[in-house]
This record gives structure tokens, C-alpha cells and sequence, in this order.
């Protein structure tokens, strides 16, 4: 780890004594583009509020087990990605079946109203993002819209940088192909 202000965040999150102020800096730097994050997952705000408080909170909590392995920004987003699936997994399952699921997502559109800008090709991504397969999804996210490394997303998923490429070239196919055939002429 060599970016210094990654150093003083991890020693401040690793201190009992310091681990408030350690959070504080953590939503400084990374808090925006991390909630971000998260609203690519789930876009109702509620959610996405709660899940980013989950992710601090585990954040503190596993701040001591950090190896160095990874940059700490991939270790934070994988953090937030395990709560993000694990919170998709669990309202999956409370859904009589899949299309009373697809409806619910349906009724939480990317809008003015749930803080995004409105602009129509924006929401018109996310949805086609959406409907990406997990694997593809992932990939397509952290790498389009957190511009991370094939490397960072290899040590963050456990899959090797050659799937990680391809699935990310299909992923950017299907989301070209969905914006293609749903944008307005």
C-alpha cells in the first residue's frame, strides 16, 4: 500500500481510539464514489442508505483483519459488494416468484426523485446493467464505472483477469445492445 492517505486511514480504522475518526475520513475519501457503488445495486435510496451504514459498520468492525494484499479501496468495495449480494439474495428470496421481483425493481426507477439526475440514457444504462447476468454485471461495474483493474476486480471476485476481460467484453455488448434497441429515435 502505497498511497499515503490509504495508510493513515487504515492505521485510524485499525486504533479503538481512533476508529471514529478512521470512519470519518474513510466517507471523506471514498464515501461519494461508494455509495455510488452501492446505487448501482439497489436503487431505492432507503436501501441503499442502509446498506452503506452495513458497509461502514463492517468496515470497523473487519478493519483489523486488512493484509495489504490488495489496495484498501478493493478490499472496502468487496466488503460492499458482499453486503450488496447478500442483501439481493435475501429480498430475492422474500419474493413469491421472479416477476413479482422484477416488478418491485420496476417500481424504483433512476430519477430526479431518487437522487439521480433524471437523464433518460442514465437510467436507460443502469437498466440494461441490470439485466446483465451476476458475473457479467459485477465486472461490468466496477470496471465502467469504478475504473478499476482487471487485477483489483481479480483479487476482489477470485476469478482469473482472462474471464474477468471476456466477461466484461460480453457485458459491454449486451449493455450496447440494450441501449440500442430501448433508446427513443
Amino acid at each position: 500500500m502505497s498511497n499515503p492517505d490509504e495508510e493513515i486511514l487504515v492505521k485510524k480504522l485499525k486504533s479503538e481510539t481512533e476508529k471514529n475518526e478512521g470512519i470519518e475520513l474513510l466517507i471523506d475519501i471514498h464515501g461519494n464514489s461508494l455509495f455510488g457503488f452501492i446505487r448501482t445495486y439497489v436503487h431505492a435510496e432507503p436501501d441503499a442508505e442502509d446498506l452503506f451504514q452495513n458497509t461502514l459498520i463492517k468496515i470497523a468492525q473487519k478493519a483489523g483483519t486488512f493484509k495489504g494484499n490488495s489496495s484498501f479501496k478493493t478490499w472496502v468495495w468487496q466488503i460492499a459488494r458482499n453486503e450488496c449480494l447478500d442483501f439481493l439474495r435475501k429480498q430475492k428470496r422474500t419474493q413469491k416468484n421472479q416477476a413479482a421481483y422484477a416488478e418491485n425493481i420496476s417500481t424504483h426507477p433512476l430519477s430526479e426523485e431518487s437522487g439521480f439526475d433524471g437523464d433518460k440514457t442514465l437510467a436507460l444504462l443502469h437498466r440494461g446493467v441490470e439485466s446483465l447476468p451476476e458475473v457479467q454485471r459485477d465486472v461490468f461495474v466496477l470496471r465502467y464505472f469504478e475504473e478499476m483493474s482487471y487485477r483489483e476486480i481479480s483479487h476482489m471476485t477470485g476469478k482469473s483477469e482472462g474471464s474477468l476481460k471476456a466477461s466484461f467484453f460480453h457485458a459491454s455488448k449486451k449493455v450496447s445492445q440494450f441501449l440500442t434497441e430501448n433508446m427513443e429515435g
